[in-house]
């Protein structure tokens, strides 16, 4: 008979920890990582290894979204010329969605860049693989799916209405169920009427990541048979063809037409384009360094800027935005893989949001779902000083939120640093 083991409370366990780290100062500061780490050395052409730049981005990038968010249900339908002046300012936020995607191509593919940089073996053991995706990741979407659901089920129950309870139909209770068991098998991207649905719509960008990471196997056969490249060739043409889809059966199949245009293959090129960003920091040392470390970033922007303010076709935004932070990654990175990356405090502090980055993007909507409603209540979209005033309060909340669920959720899934 094997021994069992007595397994203390979640409680009793971050007490323990808290004593053990000398006060929760000490024990936050653990948690948290040390903000004044210094700048990242040269490394071997093989290794990469952990990159504070990339907790900049996801700082970055899930700040952005939660501002976008946060304004658009503080100033909801205002009539202040100002108020929506500003709304649309932050709508620019919406563009942490596509840098999300480029960071997950980019860090998903470290691993086997370096080891093929190194001449080792680069397959992806397929059992390893989701193992460690799975305790990274799902605790934390599991968490946030359940209490997003407990919310909308009170919402159904106090008669709140809201745009996902009102198209749930008249059994309100049974289509919440089905649209919480979509979202914990992560196939809510096939159901058009559940994909931004759970009262939290930025899931929605959750189960296109899984998505990618069951397509990171044949892409990896290809690009050792071939090379890289064929892989951001077929995510192209992949993203042409479901778009192409999209727009050809819109009048009479609109289910499906939604479907194809918001399926893991339309923003396909995007995740891919991270994948080569890694490839060549790894494999090359030289990235993208023709247009010199300072102006790279600066053109990645504009380029992204210029799609959102004047879109060409869908095709062609996605792919321009993921070329756009295709730049910004790969000049960041290889900045601090030199010993230049700063260390000012407002960046320091960007990257500790990045840390916990994960945990802010879920948990960020359905709070500010609530607080919108008491928001508006007060002026938030019609007087500037209740719209700022909101503005500031509901982000902190939400970092609040953010904090509790990364401290006894996702961190438990993280391994060192170096390792993730």
């Amino acid at each position: 008979m094997s021994k069992q083991r007595n397994t203390p409370s979640m409680i009793t366990s971050l007490k323990k920890e808290i004593r053990a780290s000398n006060g929760f100062s000490g024990w936050l500061k653990k948690c948290m990582g040390d903000l004044a780490a210094q700048p990242v050395s040269n490394r071997s052409t093989s290794n990469v290894g952990y990159l504070s730049s990339i907790d900049f981005l996801r700082g970055v990038a899930s700040l952005a979204v939660v501002m976008h968010h946060a304004s658009e249900g503080a100033s909801h339908k205002t009539t202040n010329g100002l108020i929506a002046g500003i709304n649309e300012a932050f709508g620019f936020g919406a563009l942490g969605v596509p840098l999300f995607f480029v960071l997950s191509g980019f860090c998903i593919h470290r691993k086997q860049a370096e080891r093929s940089a190194a001449g080792l073996d680069n397959s992806v053991p397929f059992r390893k693989y989701w193992k460690r995706r799975f305790f990274r990741l799902y605790p934390s979407y599991f968490t946030t799916c359940v209490c997003s659901a407990i919310l909308m089920a009170i919402a159904i129950g106090a008669g709140i209405q809201s745009a996902i309870a009102n198209s749930y139909g008249s059994n309100q209770y049974l289509y919440l169920a089905f649209d919480f068991l979509t979202h914990i098998l992560l196939i809510h991207s096939f159901f058009p009427i559940f994909d931004k649905g759970l009262g939290n719509g930025p899931l929605w960008t959750l189960a296109r990541e899984e998505q990618y990471y069951l397509l990171y196997f044949p892409l990896m056969k290809i690009a050792r048979h071939v090379n890289i490249w064929t892989c951001l060739l077929i995510a192209m043409i992949a993203s042409y063809l479901a778009l192409f889809l999209s727009n050809s059966i819109s009048d009479t199949y609109p289910g499906l037409a939604y479907v194809s245009s918001t399926s893991c293959f339309a923003f396909w090129p995007q995740w891919v384009l991270g994948m080569i960003s890694m490839y060549l920091l790894v494999s090359r040392r030289q990235s993208i360094a023709w247009l010199g470390n300072r102006f790279t970033p600066i053109a990645g922007i504009a380029i992204v800027i210029w799609q959102k303010l004047m879109p060409g076709s869908d095709w062609f935004q996605n792919l321009m935005y993921g070329a756009g932070f295709f730049l910004v990654i790969s000049s960041f990175s290889l900045i601090e893989l030199k010993g230049r990356w700063s260390r000012a405090n407002f960046v320091r502090g960007l990257e500790t949001i990045g840390r916990y980055s994960y945990s802010l993007y879920l948990v960020h909507y359905p709070i500010l779902i609530v607080l919108s409603k008491f928001g508006r209540q007060f002026g938030s979209s019609e007087n500037l000083p209740a719209y700022m005033a909101f503005m500031t309060l509901s982000i902190l909340i939400c970092h609040v939120f953010a904090l509790v669920l990364y401290l006894l959720v996702e961190r438990h899934g993280q391994t060192k640093p170096v390792e993730s």
